[in-house]
C-alpha cells in the first residue's frame, strides 16, 4: 500500500517514472491490487501510452468490476485511441 500511496505524490510533482516504479512494485507485491493497476494505467495514459494503459485498466477492472474510477479511466483511454 505504501508504494501505491507514494505514486500519486510523485506523479503530481512531475516524477512520473518514479511513480511508475512504485506502482509496479505495489503490483509485484500484490498482483490483483486494483488501485495500483488503475493508478499505473493513469500515469501511462498521461504519457500517451494508450495500449499499455488500457491493459492495466482492464486488469484492474477484472479485480474490481464495479469501480467507477477504473471504468472512467478505461473510457478515457478508448476515446483517445
Amino acid at each position: 500500500m505504501a508504494y501505491n500511496n507514494l505514486g500519486p505524490i510523485l506523479a503530481d510533482h512531475g516524477h512520473r517514472d518514479e511513480a511508475i516504479q512504485h506502482y509496479e512494485r505495489a503490483i509485484q507485491l500484490k498482483p490483483d491490487y486494483a488501485e495500483a493497476l488503475n493508478n499505473l494505467g493513469a500515469v501511462l495514459l498521461a504519457q500517451g501510452k494508450l495500449d499499455e494503459a488500457t491493459a492495466y485498466f482492464q486488469k484492474a477492472l477484472q479485480n474490481q468490476p464495479n469501480n467507477p474510477n477504473i471504468r472512467s479511466n478505461l473510457r478515457m483511454a478508448a476515446r483517445q485511441n
